[in-house]
């Protein structure tokens, strides 16, 4: 089954990420609102790329999925991101239909200068993004 549409993958994202160490952290998909309390987390799809598989019998949606946290204290970010680094890398998720695909982390972000926001001068940012195969 594809997910051109993939709120299956989305809902089951967040379902893993509520029932983890995380989840006192808002996660948005996105951006938030200015004004937004620090910490908080965004995520959002990278990319969504059909691909063969190995055998070429189907083919695989391929996600890209980034996960950014983002506060004003250096080494919360840091912390923050070796949490969804644990929680997702090599980990499965289980989606809204009950297939259970399994999350790798593909890319890490290092942190960021400090930006300057609205809310404060120095506001730090750390991301790492993971890659799921969704059976089509």
């Amino acid at each position: 089954m594809a997910y051109s549409v993939p709120n299956s993958l989305l809902a089951g994202l967040v379902a893993k990420w509520n029932s983890s160490a995380l989840a006192s952290i808002p996660l948005r998909y996105g951006r938030v609102s200015e004004g937004t309390n620090y910490p908080y987390a965004c995520y959002f799809i990278v990319s969504d790329t059909p691909a063969d598989a190995f055998d070429n019998s189907k083919i695989l949606d391929e996600f890209e999925i980034e996960f950014g946290v983002y506060d004003v204290d250096l080494d919360n970010v840091a912390n923050l991101i070796n949490t969804v680094r644990v929680v997702y890398h090599r980990s499965s998720v289980t989606l809204t239909d009950g297939t259970v695909v399994s999350c790798v982390r593909s890319h890490s972000g290092t942190l960021i200068e400090p930006t300057e926001s609205k809310q404060s001068a120095n506001l730090y940012h750390g991301f790492v993004q993971f890659r799921v195969n969704v059976d089509g």
